[in-house]
């Protein structure tokens, strides 16, 4: 935020291999600045440039932005039906809870309940890239509590 140093690494949601469960904390700091830029650019197009308020928004929606994001990409992309695709050319299957003992970002079974909840019914819905930006942008603008 605000003219720092960021090195940008792509972020591509593709299922070639399962990812790791050391994997995950580069995966969440990855998108942690996605969700930088997202509120960074938000705020330009509506002239704010409170540092204190930019901070407050990017913790209150990176879990959020984040689940959407892999959601909207995975249902949009993905054929297997029973993989979360991630932003580092990768997937977690849907038992990976079961299979990983660290507490990471998929635990309380965030895979699953992502595919039953949000993947299967975005497949449905057959979401446009549009339709996920503004999407997006009201996850980032909405300030209720999840």
């Amino acid at each position: 935020m605000d003219g720092g140093n960021i090195i940008y690494f792509q972020m591509r949601y593709d299922s070639f291999r399962e990812v790791e469960a050391g994997e995950l904390p580069a995966i969440a700091h990855r998108n942690l600045i996605a969700a930088i830029d997202w509120v960074d650019h938000l705020f330009d197009i509506i002239d704010i440039q409170n540092l204190d308020d930019k901070v407050a928004t990017v913790k209150h929606c990176f879990a959020p932005l984040m689940v959407f994001a892999f959601s909207v990409v995975t249902a949009k992309n993905a054929k297997q039906p029973d993989i979360v695709c991630v932003c580092n050319f990768g997937h977690v299957k849907r038992d990976c809870c079961l299979r990983w003992t660290e507490p990471y970002h998929f635990a309380n079974r965030l895979a699953e309940r992502s595919i039953d909840e949000l993947i299967s019914p975005f497949r449905r819905m057959n979401i446009k890239e549009e339709e996920a930006a503004l999407m997006k942008a009201i996850i980032i603008a909405n300030p209720c509590e999840f």
